[in-house]
Order: C-alpha cells, then sequence, then structure tokens
C-alpha cells in the first residue's frame, strides 16, 4: 500500500493545484452548489489530460494550445 500512495502523489497535489485554480468567485458565484462539483470535476480532469498529452504549464505563462516540449 505504501508504493501506490507515492505513486498517486504528484496525480494528488495537481488535483489540489487545479482545484484552487478553479476555485476563484467568478466561479463560485456562477454554479449552484450541485453544479459547482460536477464543474470542478470537469475543469480537473480535463487539465489532468492536457497536462498528460503536455499542452499545460504550471506556471500558466503559455497558452493551452502550445505545445510543449
Amino acid at each position: 500500500m505504501k508504493n501506490s500512495f507515492q505513486k498517486n502523489a504528484g496525480i494528488q497535489k495537481l488535483r489540489e493545484n487545479f482545484k484552487k485554480a478553479f476555485r476563484i468567485p467568478e466561479n463560485l458565484n456562477y454554479y449552484s452548489p450541485a453544479d459547482f462539483r460536477v464543474a470542478e470535476r470537469k475543469f480537473i480532469r480535463h487539465c489532468l489530460r492536457l497536462r498528460q498529452n503536455g499542452f499545460f504549464t504550471p506556471d500558466h505563462t503559455l497558452s493551452l494550445g502550445d505545445r510543449v516540449e
């Protein structure tokens, strides 16, 4: 079990960072509580997929369409 947590620790940290990025006043005031959870999950999933494909950088200096080598 110890190894499975260590393998997922990086993903969990990314997930927490993406959660913080999504929880801005614009989103908090727009969604109902139930819709917020759904939208947040979709946002996190989308960001993780972009990161996996190399289109997302943690510093957000590149646009989402730029490829990171």
